[in-house]
């Protein structure tokens, strides 16, 4: 997600930002920032096949930081004054990073239009190659530690999603393996059911997903600094129902 493109200054690309920088936020680590790829890096006969891809030539560009992926994240305005949101990565240098674009591009062709997600407006993988092109979206990164407004929203997105995307309207094949693994175990926590001792007894109230990562929302945590262990509670939230998890419109 992206600040609104116009409350800050517009410079020529490779510059200073489409607007301010997002940055990588208090309390997350300075190493998801480290590898991206920069605009000013890609060769110029890609940048030239996205304005064609997108139908007019790119004029500006803001290389975007943060996250774990080595490949390109940027916003870019066209010529005609339209925007997008650019990802890109190389089979030759980050082969594993255009794998998982190539799976996102089919798994972003087969979200339902009531998906809170950014649509994906065209793709192409000439072999090394491996580009999308989304809407860009405005918005901001969540505080942290969590705030309990932010949160609600962030629940209640994942919980819609998880309600639209279930079934899956995308196939097994497709989306293989989970990328990150292990949220199908958290979200069996065994804390959301009875104890043994407690069956036959008057049954207790289940907890929720939700309710669980509400609870963790401000409790500290000593993992990198985090403040708060609600981020990886949302990724057992979208498990939970089956659903990929999208990026949200929020």
């Amino acid at each position: 997600m992206t600040h609104d493109p116009d409350d800050g200054p517009v410079s020529a690309s490779p510059g200073p930002d489409l607007g301010p920088d997002l940055g990588l936020g208090p309390g997350l680590p300075e190493a998801t920032g480290s590898r991206r790829m920069d605009w000013a890096a890609m060769p110029r006969e890609v940048t030239a096949r996205i304005g064609r891809l997108l139908g007019s030539p790119v004029a500006h560009a803001s290389s975007q930081r943060g996250g774990f992926s080595e490949g390109l994240a940027a916003r870019v305005r066209l010529e005609n004054g339209k925007r997008a949101f650019i990802k890109a990565a190389s089979s030759l240098t980050a082969p594993a990073v255009a794998d998982f674009h190539r799976r996102e591009i089919a798994v972003s062709e087969r979200l339902p239009r009531e998906v809170a997600a950014p649509r994906l407006l065209d793709a192409y993988d000439d072999g090394t190659w491996v580009v999308l092109a989304f809407e860009e979206i405005v918005g901001h990164l969540p505080a942290q530690p969590w705030q309990r407004e932010e949160l609600d929203r962030v629940l209640a997105a994942v919980t819609d999603m998880a309600e639209v995307l279930t079934p899956s309207p995308v196939d097994e094949a497709i989306l293989g393996k989970p990328r990150l693994g292990g949220w199908r175990v958290m979200a069996d926590d065994p804390g959301s059911r009875p104890r043994p001792d407690q069956r036959g007894a008057r049954p207790a109230r289940r907890i929720s997903p939700a309710d669980r990562c509400r609870g963790r929302a401000g409790r500290r945590s000593q993992h990198r600094g985090h403040d708060d262990r609600a981020g990886p509670c949302l990724a057992a939230l979208a498990a939970r129902y089956s659903a990929p998890l999208v990026k949200l419109r929020l």
